[in-house]
C-alpha cells in the first residue's frame, strides 16, 4: 500500500514548473500595481491623522482610508488620483468639495492604525468616507471606478449648495398682531335723502286674448251705406227754437204782406174796372 502512493520523480519536476509559471507573472503584476500606486501617491493629497478633523468641519470633504501594503488600495490608488485631477480641473474646492488620502499602515507588516479601525470604524481596505461639516454622512456606495465617484460627489455638492442657499437666505420675521382699538360708538344720524320720482315701473305688453262672442252677440255684417251729398250745416240744438222761430215769424210776415199786396191789386183792378169814366 506505501509502495502505491509513491510519485516519480518527474511529477514535482512538473509540479515545481507550474508553480513558477503561475507565480511569476503575478508577482510582476503585483509590483507593477505597487509602482503605480507609489508613483500616485507622490501627487495625490494627504491628510495627517491630527489634521483630519479640523480639515472637515467645513465644507464637503471625501476621505480615502487605504494602506500601501493592501492591493486593493494599490488598484484603487491611480484612480483616486484621476478623480482628484477632474475636481482641481472643474474648481470643485472653490464651491466647497474637497478630497484627501488617509494612510492607515503603521509602517509594520500588514498593520493598520487604531485611528482608522478604531476612530473613524473603518473594517476594510479601500474605504471612501463623506463628512458634511464635520459630520459623517456615510461610506461612498457604488463602484470604486472615476466615473461613478465623480457623478456622486457632483450631486453630494449640488445638494449641499442647494441646503447652504437656504440657510443663508434671511427667515421671514412675524408681524407682530396689533390689538384692535376699542373706539367710542358714535350716534348715527338719520340722513336726509331728497325724495326722487318714482318711475311707473314698465309693463310688458300682455297678448290680447281673443274674446269669444256668445250667440246673441254675433250680428250679421250690414252692408256700409254709401254717403250722401252734403246738407246745410244744422245749427246747434240749444239755438234750433229761437232760429226756428225768427224763420218763421219771417216767412209769414213774407206771406202775410205777398198776401196784402195781392189783394189791394186786386182792389185796385176793381175800383179801375168799376169807375165811372168822367167825360
Amino acid at each position: 500500500m506505501a509502495s502505491n502512493l509513491r510519485l516519480p520523480c518527474w511529477s514535482f519536476l512538473l509540479l515545481a514548473y507550474l508553480t513558477l509559471v503561475c507565480l511569476v507573472p503575478t508577482a510582476q503584476a503585483s509590483a507593477a500595481t505597487k509602482k503605480a500606486a507609489d508613483e500616485a501617491d507622490k501627487h495625490i493629497q494627504f491628510l495627517k491623522h491630527e489634521e483630519v478633523e479640523a480639515a472637515i468641519q467645513k465644507d464637503v470633504w471625501f476621505l480615502l482610508f487605504g494602506a500601501n501594503w493592501c492591493p486593493y488600495t494599490q488598484r484603487f490608488t491611480p484612480k483616486w488620483l484621476k478623480v482628484q485631477e477632474e475636481v482641481i480641473k472643474q474648481n470643485l474646492p472653490q464651491r466647497g468639495l474637497h478630497m484627501a488620502k488617509i494612510e492607515c499602515s503603521t509602517g509594520q507588516h500588514r498593520s493598520s492604525s487604531p485611528f482608522c479601525t478604531g476612530t473613524h470604524q473603518i473594517e476594510g481596505f479601500p474605504t471612501v468616507m463623506m463628512y458634511v461639516d464635520g459630520k459623517l454622512r456615510g461610506e461612498y456606495p457604488e463602484d470604486d471606478e472615476v466615473e461613478p465617484l465623480l457623478r456622486y460627489m457632483a450631486l453630494t455638492l449640488q445638494e449641499y449648495e442647494q441646503k447652504k442657499a437656504k440657510l443663508a437666505a434671511p427667515p421671514l420675521s412675524p408681524v407682530p398682531a396689533t390689538p384692535p382699538t376699542k373706539q367710542a360708538p358714535q350716534a348715527i344720524q338719520p340722513s336726509k335723502q331728497v325724495p326722487q320720482p318714482v318711475a311707473p315701473p314698465k309693463q310688458a305688453p300682455q297678448p290680447i286674448a281673443p274674446q269669444k262672442q256668445t250667440v246673441e252677440q254675433k250680428q250679421t255684417i250690414q252692408p256700409q251705406p254709401q254717403p250722401e251729398a252734403p246738407t246745410a250745416a244744422v245749427p246747434p240744438a240749444g239755438k234750433t227754437s229761437t232760429t226756428g222761430i225768427w224763420i218763421f215769424g219771417g216767412v209769414a210776415t213774407v206771406v202775410v204782406g205777398a198776401v196784402l199786396v195781392r189783394r189791394r191789386r186786386r182792389s185796385t183792378n176793381r175800383e179801375t174796372i168799376y169807375r165811372p169814366i168822367d167825360f
